[in-house]
């Protein structure tokens, strides 16, 4: 068996930059330059104030959106109601000038009354017809129109889950961890520097 003595360049089988989830600050430094890592080993962290405080204002605004959603199904219901007590109200007002029309007319056949009131009784009716078909009409548009409303309130309420969720998921990341095992190359040690989304705080090297 001979000893050779030889120089050589170690190249890693594998190399990762793990970036920074959010524009923040660099808060702690929990493992340096050269230590081997598994994988979930938290690295470094973050500041998490400007992150919480955004969650804090998303949660803040789909509370109030899922609240706006049950105050309109109420003014839903409210108005919904009112206008189909009006529209039964205006039927039976049709039917009474109907009624009279006919009282009319038949006096009119006899001689008890004058083609004036017939013609007077005719138009009460036609007047009150329109209005029955306007009450009808601006019933069917409310139940579009709240109905619409409602719709997009609840497009907003995902958005805003969608939006709570992501927060949520990048405050977690605050705790910058290791993604697989490996050993550190070189870590920003610099307490408090700030860091913009998507920099490298922790470059990153899996060996084999």
């Amino acid at each position: 068996a001979n000893t050779i003595n030889a120089t050589a360049l170690v190249l890693p089988a594998f190399e990762e930059q793990v970036n920074a989830p959010v524009s923040t600050t660099i808060d702690e430094v929990l493992l340096t330059t050269g230590t081997e890592v598994k994988a979930g080993d938290v690295l470094l962290k973050l500041d998490r104030d400007y992150v919480g405080l955004q969650l804090d204002g998303r949660r803040d605004q789909l509370s109030l959106k899922e609240n706006n959603i049950g105050l309109l199904q109420l003014e839903y219901q409210r108005d919904l109601k009112e206008l189909g007590y009006d529209a039964d109200i205006k039927k039976l007002e049709l039917a009474a000038a109907e009624a009279r029309h006919g009282d009319a007319q038949r006096l009119l056949n006899i001689g008890g009354a004058t083609a004036e009131e017939v013609e007077a009784a005719e138009l009460a009716v036609k007047i009150t017809k329109l209005e029955a078909d306007k009450l009808d009409n601006q019933l069917s548009y409310s139940r579009n129109s709240l109905a619409g409303r409602e719709r997009r309130l609840q497009l907003e309420v995902g958005m805003e889950e969608k939006e709570v969720q992501q927060l949520s998921r990048k405050l977690r990341e605050t705790e910058v961890r290791a993604p697989r095992a490996g050993v550190i190359t070189c870590v920003n040690e610099n307490l408090g520097q700030r860091v913009e989304e998507g920099a490298p705080p922790v470059p990153y090297t899996h060996l084999t």
